[in-house]
């Protein structure tokens, strides 16, 4: 925005000021034109009178005499009535069309005859334009850096406005968003106001909703369990019926198990949660488990000291290990987790040695041979967090996952 309203307001400054200096320099060459010829021709009477006092006192005209008469840049020529011509020196270069000439007579028949190079008018029009010239470029100049501050100053609001709705979009729903007097600036500022108690509202009732719905399913769960537990431990109860409540339990606790995980992942993907953590421990942590268990599969781990993000806890943690066991358990060789900060965005690569799957450009769908189910699952998380999950095109196989940083914006 500030590069297009400083081209603008320096080519809108450049447009008027040539078209001043154009019409300017027409006008002024126009005048200096008459003015030398007004000059040209008080030098031809001047002539005039002296060459008819040399004619009445029987003197003669010599080409001496007129270059006397004569200014740098002119020629004279003199035609008596009864004679020779005589010149005050060589004819000029340039045509007689392009010289400026006055001519007068001479008492006596004769004529005297004036001409003035065009090059010495030329330079007399050019010293009267060079000032207007520079007091053009400077004016460019000057309207350059006006057009920057008064930019700077146009677009600041907007830049503000950018920055609280990254902030309003990463959770911060208490962000300060200052007031404009300029009216477009103002409206977006009411608009992002709202929005943000919109949200912050939204996010409440979703928080209060999850409690809600937390107790309302495991309460009857567990009390649903207790009674099947009660009946399968009773002496009246056949055997065949028990081990069918013993399944039933099972199945009872494979619901409360996804009743935590939804509930949980619900909470791990809200905004309101995103905090500034630092991404390395999360890596650290979901490698740890693994190398413990894993003694046969080495795993590497290259990482800095801290890459900032502000993103929920659980659902990172719930990709990375998605991704670290599905390498451990379905790769080969020594699998190498990698961390980097690159400016905006934060990028974890897992690699092992095996194979890439052949055919397999994108993992939103399930890899061959791989926890299919699991990550894509983790592609879908990653994508609500702003981030993106994909299968690299490196020889073996290896996930990149790219998240924003801190300071960056979503991928």
């Amino acid at each position: 925005m500030r590069d297009r309203l400083v081209a603008a307001f320096v080519s809108l400054t450049a447009v008027v000021l040539t078209l001043f200096v154009g019409v300017r320099a027409y006008t002024t060459a126009e005048l200096v034109e008459a003015q030398e010829t007004t000059s040209l021709a008080r030098t031809a009477e001047a002539a005039a009178t002296l060459l008819t006092h040399l004619e009445t006192e029987r003197e003669t005209v010599t080409p001496a005499v007129l270059a006397d008469l004569a200014r740098p840049g002119e020629h004279l020529r003199y035609v008596p009535a009864d004679g020779d011509s005589v010149t005050s020196a060589a004819e000029p270069a340039s045509s007689a069309a392009e010289q400026l000439t006055v001519s007068r007579p001479v008492a006596g028949g004769g004529t005297v005859t004036l001409s003035r190079d065009p090059a010495v008018v030329d330079e007399r029009v050019s010293d009267v334009l060079l000032p207007l010239v520079v007091l053009g470029i400077a004016l460019v100049l000057l309207a350059g850096a006006a057009g920057v501050l008064a930019a700077a100053r146009l677009s600041r609001p907007f830049r503000e406005l950018a920055a609280a709705a990254t902030m309003v979009g990463r959770g911060r729903f208490d962000v300060e968003v200052p007031h404009y007097d300029v009216p477009e600036a103002e409206a977006i500022g009411s608009a992002l106001r709202r929005s943000a108690r919109d949200l912050d509202a939204l996010v409440r009732r979703e928080r209060e909703f999850a409690v809600s719905a937390s107790h309302e399913l495991r309460t009857p769960v567990t009390a649903l369990r207790l009674e099947i537990e009660d009946v399968a431990s009773w002496p009246q109860t056949p055997p065949d019926v028990a081990e069918e409540l013993s399944r039933a339990l099972a199945e009872l606790d494979r619901l409360s198990a996804t009743i935590t995980s939804l509930l949980g992942g619900a909470r791990g993907l809200r905004l309101g949660d995103a905090v500034e953590i630092n991404l390395v421990p999360l890596v650290e942590d979901a490698v740890r488990p693994y190398r413990a268990t894993s003694r046969r599969r080495p795993i590497d781990l290259d990482a800095p000291p801290v890459v900032a993000v502000r993103l929920p806890h659980e659902p990172i943690a719930q990709i990375l290990d998605a991704l670290v066991g599905n390498a451990v358990r379905h790769g080969a060789g020594t699998v190498t987790v990698s961390v980097a900060g690159r400016g905006e965005y934060a990028e974890v690569r897992v690699a092992d040695e095996g194979l890439r799957p052949s055919g397999t450009a994108t993992v939103r769908q399930p890899v061959p041979g791989r926890d299919g189910e699991t990550v894509a699952t983790a592609v879908r998380v990653a994508e609500a967090l702003g981030g993106r999950l994909r299968l690299t095109e490196d020889r073996c196989t290896t996930f990149s996952l790219v998240l924003p940083t801190a300071n960056g914006r979503s991928t």
